[in-house]
């Protein structure tokens, strides 16, 4: 078995690259979604449209820092939870 400390020191080791789930339920979603937006998007005029878009992308970023700091507090609890399972049990 290949090291993970070994893949992390390489650049071999990607978890973002997971994010998206590769399940039929979520590919049904995101493409109802997708299709949603258009239709909405068709209604609108281009520079409605741009604007629409432009707030979307900007909500995309804040979304991505959300998601950044879930993963690292995520990360954070399992090794607090590790080291805790490793200390000594208490004397009763």
């Amino acid at each position: 078995m290949q090291s993970i400390l070994e893949d992390l020191f390489h650049g071999r080791l990607h978890p973002n690259e997971a994010l998206f789930p590769q399940t039929p339920q979520y590919a049904a979603e995101r493409d109802a979604f997708l299709e949603r937006q258009r239709a909405l998007l068709a209604n609108f005029s281009p520079e409605q449209s741009l604007q629409i878009s432009r707030l979307m992308d900007e909500h995309n970023r804040v979304y991505s820092h959300e998601v950044s700091q879930a993963f690292v507090d995520g990360f954070r609890l399992g090794v607090q939870i590790l080291l805790q399972a490793l200390e000594p049990p208490c004397p009763r």
